[in-house]
């Protein structure tokens, strides 16, 4: 197993493909599930990224997805572009590489992604490669089960006298995939100061769950300012922290500033990359406020709170709708 000073937390009691909803600990038994809740709230109030193991994930499935996907990205441009995101409000579709310019050094970013949101899919699926819808909605709802095993885990550890309270705001087939390819440099590719494969940032919701190749590349920011290697374990799964569940714990649990970098090493640079980013989704009207009673934040929507950093993300050019450092400072 690669070394990482990143916890890694067992999930095995709650394993989705070895024990049914209706079957694991209920969350009335909090006996059962404080060890795991408390692993698992530790390790994100401490580095606000853990590893999960035995999870239930089928990593067939996902390799699986991989090379579907290099099957849609090497459709001719004209018509992947068929597929591309429509507009501002819909999440689901292809976005080409080379499209998107990074704010911290003057290059192009070397990726392409297919964003897969079932409830914004109408018929953008790449219908060219036959295997691509049934293979992304396999991994999908997979990773959306995972994810409600992960909030009622929180729910727990975070000591919520209604357990199931976080994942009942989250909206089944809200979510989104971010199914990214990240391509290989050229043998000439000579690295700009500061340039990264993908820029650092924060995400703006609750969690993430990330399915990443042996090509590894995710880092996170220490609060030293040094970089930390998030480095491919066999069979995990990663898990972030997004502000908004920073802002909804009262800062208890740390969303982490983090990256894709670029490979020192020459082999490495020239081997493509992949990953899988789960993003689940809140309802929009749901109003978040301090789960410990303090009002440390104002209470906000999460459709107020995500979509003022989405639009003006599109508006000023930032990449991925993300927030950078010098964003989260004029955040509601």
């Amino acid at each position: 197993m690669t070394s990482t000073d990143l916890p890694v937390v067992d999930f095995s009691m709650l394993n989705i493909a070895n024990v049914r909803a209706s079957e694991a600990p209920p969350l009335r038994e909090s006996d059962k599930l404080k060890p795991l809740a408390d692993n698992l709230v530790e390790a994100l109030e401490e580095f606000g990224c853990c590893y999960l193991k035995n999870h239930g994930i089928s990593l067939e499935k996902a390799k699986h997805l991989f090379d579907v996907t290099r099957e849609v990205f090497s459709l001719p441009e004209e018509i992947k572009n068929k597929y591309a995101q429509r507009d501002n409000a819909i999440l689901h579709g292809y976005v080409t590489r080379e499209i998107e310019r990074s704010k911290q050094v003057n290059s192009v970013e070397r990726y392409e992604t297919f964003m897969v949101c079932p409830r914004q899919a109408d018929d953008l699926w790449a219908d060219e490669v036959a295997e691509f819808k049934p293979a992304a909605l396999g991994v999908y709802y997979e990773l959306q089960e995972l994810s409600k095993r992960v909030f009622d885990v929180l729910g727990v550890g975070l000591g919520l006298k209604d357990r199931g309270y976080i994942r009942r705001y989250h909206m089944d087939d809200f979510g989104e995939i971010r199914d990214a390819l990240y391509h290989r440099y050229p043998d000439d590719f000579v690295p700009q100061p500061g340039q990264v494969r993908f820029h650092p940032h924060y995400d703006i919701g609750t969690v993430n769950l990330i399915y990443q190749d042996s090509a590894g590349g995710l880092e996170i920011k220490k609060e030293s300012g040094e970089w930390m290697a998030v480095p491919y374990i066999p069979g995990t799964v990663i898990m972030l922290v997004g502000k908004l569940m920073q802002r909804w714990t009262s800062d208890r649990l740390k969303a982490p500033f983090h990256r894709v970098s670029i490979p020192v090493d020459l082999a490495p640079r020239r081997t493509d990359r992949q990953s899988l980013t789960y993003f689940p989704a809140m309802a929009d009207d749901f109003e978040v406020r301090c789960l410990d009673g303090s009002d440390k934040y104002k209470p906000v929507t999460f459709q107020n709170y995500t979509y003022k950093i989405i639009y003006g993300a599109k508006l000023t050019g930032a990449l991925d709708y993300q927030i950078d450092e010098k964003t989260e400072e004029t955040c509601p």
